[in-house]
């Protein structure tokens, strides 16, 4: 299942991008780990981008961005966001500031103000359980 980009001479295999060296080396060039999303139709965001802009306001303790799936859009863009402790944030100032800051193709399609975000043991955030409870919340 793999895919080669004569202009560059890329390899994809698993989502990871691999380039031929010239002493025969493979590189590991870029992997979709790193996070870049695909939103609606051409939008292309970093989760870390968008997260890095919601810790720019004052009342944000913790952000986490990330990619529901959705049956006609392909993907909506989801922000969660926790408070600082004695803080309270509004959705419609968060999408104000966002506005402000980002085009309006990167403003989040869902917002939602926690108080915790699901963790391992260890303290790891599990987006993947947050892409779970968004799913169910929008079925409902």
């Amino acid at each position: 299942m793999a895919e080669t980009f004569p202009e560059n001479g890329a390899v994809v295999h698993y989502q990871r991008r691999v380039r031929w060296s010239y002493a025969a080396f493979f590189g590991l060039v870029r992997q979709a780990a790193l996070g870049l999303q695909q939103y609606g139709i051409g939008r292309e965001i970093y989760p870390t981008e968008m997260e890095n802009v919601l810790y720019r306001l004052p009342q944000v303790a913790e952000a986490q961005v990330f990619g529901v799936p959705h049956p006609v859009r392909g993907m909506l863009l989801s922000a969660w966001i926790k408070p600082k402790p004695g803080n309270v944030i509004t959705i419609e100032g968060t999408l104000n500031f966002l506005r402000s800051e980002l085009g309006e193709e990167h403003i989040p399609d869902l917002i939602k103000v926690v108080t915790s975000f699901p963790a391992t043991r260890s303290g790891k955030i599990q987006k993947f359980k947050m892409i779970e409870m968004t799913l169910a919340e929008l079925q409902e």
